[in-house]
């Protein structure tokens, strides 16, 4: 699906998919996902909204993906 993204039928077909996929586990434990998130960076604690998002690492380039430009945001919620 990766892949496909380049050509004109690719972004047809799969267009928001991965997104909409990411967006459904995350919803699905959110709470935990929150959890997760403050215990590993304290700095959450006093967020009032969290903004969900993702990277695709192409040909191999894991530093690429590491770095915090070109993040695809998926979508953002308010803390309760």
């Amino acid at each position: 699906m990766v892949a496909a993204k380049d050509n004109f039928l690719g972004k047809y077909i799969s267009k928001d998919t991965l997104a909409r996929n990411l967006a459904a586990v995350i919803y699905r434990d959110e709470k935990e996902t929150q959890k997760t998130a403050i215990k590993q960076h304290r700095v959450l604690r006093s967020a009032t909204e969290f903004r969900y998002g993702y990277k695709l690492i192409e040909n191999g380039n894991v530093r690429a993906g590491l770095a915090t430009n070109d993040v695809i945001e998926s979508f953002r919620r308010k803390t309760n």
